[in-house]
């Protein structure tokens, strides 16, 4: 399934404007205004989701809950997500890399700076998806090639014990 859709949990119109600005024509986008709604969409799947654009201080729930769902999950290891905020307190922002955000910005975001983010975090979770798959495969190639020399080495060794009892066999 095609990762098409980016989605928005933030109650900052301007913010979730400008993100929507952006990237509709690449993406679908999809936005809550709250967190007990877009946990409830997540429920439903996320496979298709790209990337989420969390703000950290909703007024319904704590970004960093949602953010501890998500991770607990182990949705954060294949989807992306850039947390935000006003805030330009440290501890919050650590809070969000400690919880599982990929990247955090701060609001007012800027056009530029926010479309290279967004980009960047979906090209690269892509990309290590894409690798993982790899190194999957290769590795069940790997274990299947051994399973064949295994089983190649065994036969030789049936054969070889087999002509060796067939040459005591002559002898006496």
């Amino acid at each position: 399934m095609e990762r098409d859709t980016i989605l928005l949990i933030d109650n900052d119109n301007e913010s979730v404007g400008l993100i929507r600005s952006i990237f509709q024509k690449e993406y679908k986008i999809v936005d809550f205004a709250n967190g007990k709604d877009a946990v409830a969409y997540l429920a439903k799947g996320y496979k298709h989701i790209a990337l989420i654009v969390l703000e950290k201080e909703l007024t319904d729930l704590d970004g960093a809950v949602i953010l501890k769902v998500l991770d607990k999950k182990g949705i954060t290891k294949i989807i992306p997500v850039l947390a935000t905020a006003a805030s330009r307190d440290s501890h919050l922002i650590a809070e969000c890399y400690e919880n599982g955000a990929a990247d955090f910005a701060r609001k007012p975001l800027i056009p530029a700076i926010i479309k290279g983010r967004i980009d960047n975090l979906i090209e690269l979770y892509q990309d290590k998806v894409e690798l993982e798959l790899r190194v999957n495969q290769q590795m069940s190639m790997i274990k299947n090639q051994n399973l064949t020399n295994a089983l190649y080495q065994a036969s030789l060794d049936s054969r070889r014990i087999n002509f060796k009892e067939k040459t005591r066999k002559k002898r006496y």
